[in-house]
């Protein structure tokens, strides 16, 4: 039973990943929340075919020349709701409290390819093994969208 189970993650490890989704994240102004505080408005839109799986968090930078990232982390937050799927051809609207007196800064979100519940279990199983150090070739690729510079 043991040896059916590891050639079935050796089969899944040996899958290629789901192809990446089309993930775009649009400024589309300020406004003020229900508190009366200044949020900044983008949408995160799927123009692709494939499910992506939003991961649960957002990171707000600042554009930063001195440091060799040309960035620097001011904040993060989490997606209302927390790490949810955006379908093909499907939007959901983000709001975000920008950085005072601090220009110029953008926000990034992250996310992956939404893959089934069997290869989510044999990442899990594959990462415990990377961490004891042997060395797997499978892993679920993140990717990041970054909305532009907003100057303002």
């Amino acid at each position: 039973m043991i040896t059916l189970l590891l050639v079935m993650l050796g089969w899944i490890a040996r899958q290629p990943p789901a192809p990446q989704p089309k993930v775009s994240l649009r400024f589309l102004g300020y406004t003020n929340d229900a508190s009366n505080s200044r949020v900044a408005i983008f949408t995160l839109t799927n123009a692709g075919p494939s499910t992506a799986h939003l991961l649960s968090g957002y990171r707000v930078y600042l554009h930063d020349a001195s440091t060799p990232s040309r960035r620097t982390r001011v904040s993060s937050g989490y997606l209302p709701g927390g790490a949810r799927l955006l379908r093909p051809a499907a939007s959901e609207t983000l709001a975000v409290t920008p950085p005072t007196n601090q220009l110029p800064w953008y926000v990034l979100v992250s996310f992956r390819a939404d893959e089934p519940p069997i290869r989510d279990m044999a990442d899990s199983v594959l990462e415990g093994a990377r961490s004891l150090g042997i060395r797997v070739r499978y892993r679920q690729p993140k990717y990041a969208v970054m909305s532009e510079r907003l100057n303002e």
